[in-house]
């Protein structure tokens, strides 16, 4: 068990537990005899309340030799380590721009959740789209005050990958004579026979 493993079961203090732990694990040869009691048996990385990790004792009953403390890591692992995990954080935040949408199938099936707010006017009907349910509050209030009554807000997911984007660009905002392929060929098959 490490040091905080031991001092959460044993409900002491940290610094109760690691004086006890460092007396036990030197053998005494003067007053009173004791041997050795404890030792380590591995080193493991753990954070305590921090995000750093550090190398922490893992204690074992016994009196065999400490295992060796691992060595640091060099700025060559740390720096690949840190480019890894800011890879990971680019690679999220570059699929979640709305300016990459079309790029690439890695992400097939994946929608993003937008805001769509539509309004009659005139006899004609306009959307606008939005990125928050704040941001299409705001388009309401606006579209209020300019006098068109009866603005509506739904949530809608929009595709991330570019064949289904325009798919639903056009399902959404197409002249009614846009028919995708397969429909308009099923629609004359059926008209046929």
């Amino acid at each position: 068990m490490t040091l905080m493993e031991l001092t959460l079961s044993l409900k002491l203090p940290k610094a109760v537990v690691s004086s006890s732990l460092q007396a036990m694990r030197k053998p005494r040869l003067k007053r009173l005899p004791r041997p050795q009691l404890v030792y380590v048996q591995s080193w493991v990385r753990e954070t305590e309340g921090s995000k750093r990790t550090y190398p922490r004792a893992v204690f074992a009953l016994g009196a065999k030799a400490d295992a060796p403390r691992p060595q640091r890591m060099t700025s060559t692992e740390l720096g690949r380590r840190w480019r890894a995990k800011l890879s990971a954080v680019q690679e999220v935040l570059h699929y979640s721009s709305i300016f990459n949408l079309g790029r690439g199938p890695t992400f097939q099936g994946a929608t993003m959740k937008l805001y769509q707010t539509t309004v009659l006017h005139s006899g004609l009907k306009f959307q606008e789209f939005s990125s928050s349910s704040d941001a299409a509050s705001k388009v309401r209030t606006r579209l209020k005050k300019n006098g068109m009554p009866g603005p509506t807000t739904e949530e809608v997911d929009v595709p991330t990958t570019r064949n289904e984007l325009v798919a639903f660009l056009n399902k959404r905002l197409a002249h009614p004579s846009h028919i995708p392929p397969a429909v308009a060929e099923r629609l004359t098959a059926t008209t046929e026979s």
